[in-house]
């Protein structure tokens, strides 16, 4: 059996079960309220939020403002893609438009470390690939040209049994996504909203007085990348001298 039977196998069976078809619902309907106020935001020439330039993600979100019309045109392409999920017949469309924009928020987050989206951002761009798993019969011929096309089961052939599997590998993906984001709060230093809320965690730090220093540099009018390499060559070398 070659790749594309196998992967054509486990989707048919997917498509089967009742339970993971309202799951598919219930995806889109959520990926589209995700993206209707942050799009309708962009359109109507609004800043999406209130964060300081100072902030990493405050200083890229007003430079995004002032990119003239591309700043609404990311709007309605988010506002076209949470519309098109609504649609059964357009919902693979929906998906592909939605899947690198949520992509691109995903990895934004995690490079500038943005709380408020560390944890959605990731959980959204799962519920968004699963939707495009659940469409592969439309998308299996990007990558097996030649394959022969599925037909999907009939009404008669689905099955109520619940995916037990499936649901459990489901709840353990989102605890991983939850704990990773947990670790990276603990582990790695987080800019935070607030100059206060950033120097709270600097008591735990190995060099309080670099952290606290750091917290000053990117709430005030450095750029995040030049405020952690001042912070790294800081760190390292009171660690040095300490040693």
């Amino acid at each position: 059996m070659t790749l594309s039977e196998k992967l054509d196998k486990i989707h048919l069976e997917a498509r089967k079960n009742r339970w993971l078809r309202v799951f598919s619902i219930f995806n889109r309907c959520v990926l589209a309220l995700g993206f209707f106020p942050s799009g309708f935001v962009k359109v109507s020439g609004e800043r999406f939020t209130a964060l300081a330039t100072t902030h990493p993600m405050g200083s890229y979100l007003e430079a995004f403002f002032h990119t003239g019309f591309y700043y609404p045109f990311v709007g309605v392409m988010q506002i076209l893609a949470a519309f098109l999920l609504l649609i059964p017949r357009t919902t693979t469309l929906g998906a592909l438009i939605y899947f690198p924009i949520i992509l691109n928020i995903c990895l934004l987050s995690i490079a500038v470390r943005f709380e408020g989206s560390l944890l959605t951002s990731p959980l959204m761009l799962l519920a968004c690939l699963y939707l495009l798993c659940w469409d592969w019969h439309k998308l299996k011929f990007i990558f097996f040209p030649s394959a022969p096309k599925t037909l999907l089961p009939s009404r008669q052939d689905m099955s109520s049994r619940f995916p037990v599997k499936f649901f459990f590998g489901s709840a353990i993906t989102v605890i991983a996504v939850v704990a990773m984001v947990v670790l990276m709060n603990i582990h790695l230093f987080m800019p935070q909203l607030e100059i206060s809320e950033c120097k709270q965690q600097c008591s735990d730090e190995e060099d309080p007085q670099a952290c606290l220093n750091l917290c000053d540099c990117i709430h005030t009018t450095r750029t995040y990348n030049f405020c952690m390499e001042e912070y790294d060559n800081s760190s390292a070398k009171n660690i040095h001298s300490q040693s």
